[in-house]
């Protein structure tokens, strides 16, 4: 079976678990539906543009499928681009094809050198649809990319800005996922459900700033499981206290979020290593191409398992206060 279609069959096996179990909807946010290393993506265009999807056409008029997307530019955030651009948006099956919808507004990583049509960067995730009033914060993160990328081409010097462009973008909850895909990569190493409590390769440094970043603007979804865990081996009594308020708030709602026994696991690494956690996630099966016996445990054995756990943390009990959008 082709690598593609593996990996499409194992999405789609975790896809249609997680629609079934209904016990674990989301608090606040949800689980990335892919990664995107957005500073790699912005390394892989030629032209970086905020565009209105005009309209999709055919380049033969015999075919009723559209095999191209017709954008009127807005801004240009990297290289150049003409007010109307045209891109390919043929089907493909592996990789996934971009989709353009007709009528949006669309951030396009394009590549092409000028010469038109062009092709998205990457495939799919070269065509990104922005939430209301995340323009100016991905404008911002992303001409700041552009700019580093023009002052230099030695490889170390690159990694070192990849880094704190990274630590810049988690400053902001709205930026906060596209900066941890690239610390999670820098960490040099797989973080599983299984070991949360793997101390972290990430410098102490870019640690003491990612915590400082989720102190200031904490947030209430799968973003924070993913900063506790690169925060593994980093001391901080603000962040134990910030991760016990979220399990707190997390667990009092009346649906728990499906990410719940990632973030209890993660907080008990920190707050209580003696106490391990029962087996809530079998992910192995699934990552090795077999369809995993059970994914979620009952909210009740999650919930007792907490409860035992928190009895012996001395944290007054408090609702965690989220920031962000």
């Amino acid at each position: 079976m082709p690598r593609c279609l593996r990996y499409s069959w194992r999405v789609a096996v975790a896809s249609a678990v997680a629609v079934t179990v209904s016990a674990w909807p989301t608090v606040s946010g949800a689980r990335p539906s892919g990664s995107l290393d957005l500073w790699d993506l912005t390394v892989a265009a030629d032209v970086i543009v905020i565009a209105d999807i005009e309209r999709l056409e055919s380049e033969d008029p015999a075919r009723s499928d559209p095999t191209r997307a017709v954008l009127r530019v807005q801004e240009v955030w990297k290289g150049q681009a003409s007010p109307v651009v045209t891109v390919h948006s043929r089907k493909l099956g592996c990789p996934a094809s971009p989709r353009y919808e007709e009528g949006r507004e669309v951030l396009a990583f394009l590549r092409g050198n000028g010469r038109e049509p062009l092709t998205t960067a990457r495939s799919s995730i070269g065509v990104v649809y922005l939430v209301p009033g995340a323009r100016p914060a991905f404008r911002d993160l992303i001409r700041r990319a552009v700019a580093v990328l023009g002052q230099t081409t030695d490889e170390h010097a690159l990694s070192r800005a990849r880094l704190g462009w990274a630590v810049q973008a988690v400053v902001d909850p709205i930026t906060r996922g596209k900066g941890l895909d690239v610390l999670s990569r820098s960490s040099r190493r797989t973080r599983t459900l299984r070991r949360p409590d793997v101390p972290s390769t990430l410098p102490a440094s870019v640690q003491g700033k990612l915590a400082q970043a989720i102190e200031a603007s904490p947030t209430l979804d799968y973003n924070l499981v993913r900063t506790l865990n690169l925060l593994a081996g980093y001391p901080s009594s603000t962040i134990d206290s910030l991760a016990v308020a979220a399990v707190d708030t997390a667990l009092a709602a009346e649906a728990p979020p499906r990410w719940g026994p990632e973030l209890v696991r993660a907080t008990v690494a920190r707050v209580a290593p003696d106490r391990p956690m029962p087996d809530l996630w079998q992910v192995e099966p699934l990552l090795h191409g077999e369809p995993p016996p059970e994914i979620l445990t009952p909210i009740e054995v999650l919930r007792g398992h907490w409860k035992q756990v928190r009895a012996s943390l001395p944290m007054p009990r408090r609702p965690l206060k989220v920031t962000g959008p």
